[in-house]
């Protein structure tokens, strides 16, 4: 699992806005995992963005009542144009501070959020990267500009 946290501008703030942005296309059986680690996450100031790219099973829906359920979802649905447009979608509709992108099928710790806010607010960083993979501890990278 990799997920990019990109910092938008310098300015220290109580609580930043975070948008979380998640494409779906067709992965009705593991979203709700996913979107429950999401909502679940120690650092609540989220703006969570799923981007339905044409799904053709039920993940459009899942995307609306899970908007339903949480005032920090909103919805964009799409004609299918890949992941990297679906992104690219979230990222023109986000009004965070941050920017973070994670897949539908992914899950994150509890504090996944709070940790990469931690680290990209410990010096001049423009990047913060988690990366887990089987059977190892979570690895935390950052780049300076």
């Amino acid at each position: 699992m990799e997920i990019l946290y990109i910092k938008h501008s310098y300015t220290m703030k109580q609580k930043e806005l975070i948008s979380v942005i998640i494409p779906v296309y067709n992965i009705a059986n593991y979203f709700t995992r996913c979107f429950e680690t999401i909502v679940r996450q120690t650092y609540d100031n989220l703006e969570i963005i799923l981007v339905d790219d044409g799904s053709t099973d039920a993940s459009g829906s899942m995307c609306d009542d899970f908007a339903a359920s949480d005032s920090r979802v909103k919805v964009i649905h799409q004609e299918n144009a890949g992941v990297g447009e679906a992104r690219n979608s979230g990222k023109r509709a986000s009004t965070g501070n941050y920017i973070m992108f994670v897949d539908g099928d992914d899950y994150l710790h509890v504090e996944a959020i709070q940790v990469l806010y931690d680290a990209i607010n410990s010096g001049p960083y423009d990047i913060a990267q988690i990366e887990r993979r089987q059977n190892e501890l979570m690895k935390i990278s950052i780049n300076k500009r």
